[in-house]
Parts: C-alpha cells; structure tokens; sequence
C-alpha cells in the first residue's frame, strides 16, 4: 500500500516522472501504467530476456516490465485489473486461495468477458450451470462469494495513505 501510494503521489505530482517499482510481487502489476513500470529481478532460473541497470552503485539483472508486456501477457486486459485476474488465481505467497480449478487462461478470459469480479458474480453468483463452462464455476462463484470478495479487497493496494513524502528522497540519479 506505502509503495502504491508513492507511486501514485509522484505520478500525479510531477509530468515528467517515470517511476520504476523493484520488485517480484506480482501485486504491483496493477500499478503499471504510461509512467509506472515494474523492475523484477532475474532469477538464476528465469529465461526471460533481461536488462542491467546501474541501481545503487550495483549492477541489477532485472526483467522490465511495462504496459507492452502487460498488454502481450494478460490479453489486453488493462493493468488495473489485474487485482480481478489476480483474485481469481488466487496467490499463494498473499494466502488469497483463488478458485478451485480456475488457471491463468480461465481467470484472463472471465476478466476480459466481464470486466471485474462483481460484475462476473452479477451475471453468474447464481450456481446455476452456463453452456460452455464447466459446471464446477458457477458454483464455485455462489458458494465462494465472501471469500472472493475479501480476497479483492485484500489484493487491491491502496493507494490514498495519507503519507508524508518528499520527491526527493524517492529520486535515484544516475550513477556517474
């Protein structure tokens, strides 16, 4: 939520501002945006193509993450729903359970049909069976409604923390 904040903070104050999040927690995809790109460190194991950026005096591998690859990896879903997609999946590090049997393409596809978990739970929090999908789904929404719907809440950052911060001290200059 402080990091949400900030980036939020910085964006709407300054026009010129790029902000840059290191981090490999996926939670911060909702952030990405025009300004807002996500840094995730490379792992040993990790064959994505990477980057070295001079940060702190330290040369970081890193693999960058910006609305192209969002738009690419998640079907043209905008990043801020990302917390739907999410909240689907579920995430084990978060202890958010997601649903049963619901995978990345499942979660992509019901975002991008309805928009958001409530209006999926609208069309669908029922139980009744739908043509096309497995009958398991519309269950799963109707028994699982609570659940869901705080693990939304618990996965959507917020970003209005009245916080003191100053630019400044948030400003990496580049290294000489």
């Amino acid at each position: 939520d402080i990091i949400g904040t900030l980036t939020k903070k910085c964006i709407m104050s300054n026009d010129e501002i790029q902000v840059k999040i290191m981090s490999p927690d996926k939670d911060f995809y909702q952030l990405i945006g025009p300004k807002v790109s996500i840094l995730r460190p490379r792992s040993f194991h990790d064959k994505s193509p990477n980057s070295l950026e001079v940060i702190r005096g330290k040369l970081v591998p890193h693999v960058r993450l910006d609305e192209t690859w969002f738009a690419l990896e998640y079907d043209g879903i905008e990043p801020q729903c990302f917390v739907d997609v999410l909240t689907l999946l579920g995430d084990k590090s978060d202890n958010i359970p997601g649903i049963n049997r619901v995978g990345k393409v499942r979660a992509k596809y019901l975002v991008k049909e309805f928009g958001t978990i409530e209006a999926l739970m609208e069309a669908w929090g029922d139980g009744e069976k739908r043509d096309n999908f497995p009958s398991y789904l519309p269950k799963e929404l109707h028994f699982q409604k609570d659940m869901i719907l705080l693990s939304k809440q618990l996965v959507a950052l917020d970003c209005e923390l009245d916080i003191p911060y100053d630019l400044n001290d948030l400003t990496l200059e580049p290294e000489m």
